[in-house]
């Protein structure tokens, strides 16, 4: 009996193909941002999925090419996603918000962060580093015109095309980190809190600056006595710590091994291991160390900051500066369901106080008006996304200093893009 093919010209047996490798994409995407790339379980994701053992190696050869099918589908999404937003005759700004609008769109199934492909062998990752790059190169070009147009402010479109990838990026992430359940409502939120942030900024009609801004460096950078034994251990360790963040934060938990850090630190494999047991516990002890860093540039900037606004901006501006400076702390990233339950709790606790701390900010400049009126849950939480991505390897800003970076993205979340409003 001939094979029944439908107007499209697709056999049934070929469209249901597809819907099972994608069934089981989907599920695999969801785990590589739970747990990591390296965590994952194909047993675990076939049995989710109502697939045999057999039926899966029917569609992915072992563990890494599933991770590799992930993250291929997501820069392909990416790079679609642009492609069907910017349509000839529409306006840079209509082109951006529909790029938004798609990316966030409720109904599609998560994507696996791409900041974890350096699990990938080199080549395999090269090839999605080159898509990513490609987009990014698009929206630089999307945003150039706009500034000369005089749709946009004239602003580094370099900067504001990776604000605005890492608020996408952040979006898929945040929800496990803030503890908040993703629903379709909310995600519609956050697709109009990034448009909000990118193009009208938070500040309100009476947004000043801060003053000044202090270095970052004040805040991670410690005196010790080489002398003393014990404080010569600590900052041994404390460096170890910086290192590991700092190569975490480019390459991912899952891209970088214990010898990168050993290499990182000039030492060996074994002195690592006379610090820390394994990586995992490097892994806590560099999110102790970023959190407790993130909160102290919550306490510095309530006693710093006069207006809401200017606390708020002072948090953000120290967090661009901290991600862009070489003794960087741990983002907030893939695997933290691959964390011990009660460390996971913890940090998940840690991620909402601060969060909830930058609300109030907010909240006191809706009240003096330094602030715009906004979703300020929403818009909190997707703001991350704009100094989330100065860590990464690929992200290279020439001429530009942590501070300054500081600057021009903090004019961008404070002000927004659009020339007028």
């Amino acid at each position: 009996m001939a094979e029944l093919i439908d107007r499209t010209g697709v056999s049934g047996k070929t469209r249901k193909h597809s819907d099972r490798r994608q069934l089981l994409l989907d599920a695999a995407a969801s785990q590589i941002n739970a747990v990591g790339a390296d965590n994952i379980d194909l047993a675990e994701i076939a049995e989710k999925i109502g697939f045999t053992r057999n039926a899966l190696y029917y569609y992915v050869q072992d563990r890494d090419d599933m991770a590799l099918l992930c993250f291929d589908q997501s820069s392909k999404a990416l790079a679609s996603d642009l492609e069907g937003a910017a349509m000839p005759d529409t306006s840079p700004e209509e082109q951006i918000r529909e790029f938004v609008r798609i990316n966030l769109d409720p109904e599609r199934k998560p994507l696996a962060v791409l900041s974890e492909r350096y699990f990938l062998t080199s080549d395999k990752r090269d090839r999605i580093t080159n898509e990513i790059h490609d987009v990014t190169l698009r929206l630089v070009e999307i945003f150039r015109t706009g500034s000369e147009a005089g749709q946009f402010r004239c602003i580094d479109p370099f900067i504001a095309a990776n604000c605005l990838l890492g608020m996408l990026n952040w979006v898929q992430l945040a929800p496990r980190w803030l503890g908040e359940p993703s629903t379709d409502e909310y995600r519609l939120r956050l697709t109009d809190a990034v448009l909000q942030l990118l193009f009208n900024g938070f500040g309100g009609p009476a947004a000043e600056m801060p003053f000044s801004l202090p270095e970052y460096q004040n805040f991670s950078s410690k005196p010790y006595n080489a002398f003393d034994r014990q404080e010569a251990t600590r900052a041994k360790q404390s460096q170890l710590v910086s290192t590991a963040s700092q190569l975490f934060n480019r390459f991912g938990i899952d891209g970088t091994s214990i010898n990168d850090i050993a290499t990182g630190v000039g030492a060996t494999k074994g002195a690592i291991y006379h610090y820390f047991q394994d990586k995992n516990e490097i892994v806590i002890a560099c999110y102790e160390r970023a959190f407790s860093i993130y909160r102290h540039f919550i306490e510095y900037a309530d006693t710093h900051g006069v207006t809401g606004f200017q606390k708020a901006m002072l948090v953000h501006q120290l967090n661009c500066q901290a991600q862009a400076s070489r003794e960087a702390p741990l983002m907030l990233q893939s695997g933290l369901d691959a964390l011990p339950d009660q460390i996971r709790a913890e940090f998940v606790a840690k991620s909402r106080s601060i969060w909830f701390d930058v609300q109030k900010f907010v909240s006191v400049g809706l009240s003096d008006e330094s602030c715009r009126e906004s979703d300020l849950k929403a818009l909190t939480e997707v703001a991350v996304g704009t100094f989330a991505w100065l860590a990464k390897a690929e992200v290279q800003i020439d001429g530009y200093c942590p501070l300054q970076l500081a600057n021009i993205i903090g004019d961008i979340v404070g002000t927004g893009i659009l020339a007028s409003k």
